[in-house]
């Protein structure tokens, strides 16, 4: 299994957030798009510094009392691909997810799935709410992360490494295990995103 260094996630993390902002700036619009198996991961504390681990979730800091579990992401080659996993609050109160990066996408977005028409259409939302105490399931056909254009394929067995920005600036990282999956094929709907 391939361990990425943590001065990568953390150039990689500020890359993908420095591109995030410049579209949120630009005024451009854009859109959103099951079981999981357990991977290591990388934490990273509101301080910015970053270590290995090998435990089957990531962990993070007060300012982001979050943690990832059965994390993984759908193998493509190129276009688009999503994160899926169990995102739980370690809190009793509520957590918003306001931001995610990975070096494997030029964009990374927060999307819901919702039913159109008869059909499941993506789209993008400002936030996802954790629960006090609870978990946010991301699931194909529900609440996931979405990769948009690709930096390169994404194979299965490849390691990805994802950060997560909370509400409060605290940040989450942490590796999903890419896998083959046929699922996942939702339209995707242009739009201004929801909350926004």
């Amino acid at each position: 299994m391939r361990r990425i260094p943590a001065a990568m996630i953390l150039a990689a993390t500020a890359t993908a957030t420095a591109t995030m902002l410049a579209g949120c700036s630009s005024g451009s619009t854009s859109a959103d798009g099951g079981a999981g198996s357990a991977s290591p991961s990388a934490t990273t504390t509101s301080s910015g510094s970053a270590s290995a681990s090998t435990s089957p979730s990531a962990s993070s800091s007060a300012a982001c009392p979050l943690s990832v579990s059965d994390a993984w992401v759908k193998a493509a080659d190129s276009g688009m691909s999503a994160a899926f996993g169990v995102v739980r609050n370690t809190s009793d109160a509520e957590v918003s997810i306001t931001a995610a990066a990975s070096p494997v996408s030029t964009m990374t977005q927060l999307h819901q799935t919702t039913m159109v028409d008869g059909s499941a259409t993506m789209s993008e939302v400002s936030q996802l709410a954790v629960p006090a105490s609870g978990d946010l399931t991301l699931a194909p056909g529900g609440n996931h992360i979405m990769f948009m254009g690709l930096t390169s394929p994404v194979q299965a067995g490849e390691d990805v490494p994802i950060t997560l920005t909370c509400a409060g600036g605290g940040t989450i990282a942490f590796t999903a295990q890419a896998r083959s999956y046929d699922g996942a094929n939702e339209s995707y709907e242009a739009s201004t995103p929801a909350g926004m």
